[in-house]
């Protein structure tokens, strides 16, 4: 006497198959976090009559910081502060304080592309909201 039978075989493996499916797209979801937010972003881009997104149109002041204080200066702020621009979570924000700490001030806007999770993208959207005061 089988203790499964076949159908039931069957179904448990498909079930393990997603299972594993579901795991490794979460794992590369976490390994590439920029391509990640690039392709999730492809949908929800409106698009004109003319085929561009609106983004494409045109290159939109971006809002201050929430605290409405004007840039956040990278080598004075907190995980808080940096937290509070767009994009940037409490992850990030942690990673580019422990960055400014193991790596000295920063020097430069771009030395942001040391931190892992800042692509060209994204330094680019902070750019304006950012600054550093030496």
């Amino acid at each position: 006497m089988a203790l499964y039978t076949a159908r039931q075989l069957l179904l448990l493996l498909v079930l393990l198959g997603a299972a594993a499916v579901g795991l490794a797209v979460r794992e590369w979801r976490a390994t590439y976090p920029e391509l990640t937010h690039r392709l999730e972003a492809v949908d929800r881009q409106p698009e004109t009559d003319t085929g561009r997104s609106v983004d494409q149109r045109a290159d939109p002041e971006p809002a201050p910081p929430a605290s409405g204080r004007g840039p956040v200066d990278l080598n004075s702020a907190t995980p808080d502060d940096l937290a509070r621009l767009p994009g940037v979570g409490r992850s990030l924000a942690a990673r580019i304080v422990e960055r400014r700490h193991s790596g000295g001030s920063f020097h430069s806007i771009e030395d942001l592309r040391g931190v892992k999770g800042i692509g060209p993208a994204k330094l680019e959207r902070l750019r304006r909201l950012v600054t550093i005061v030496e």
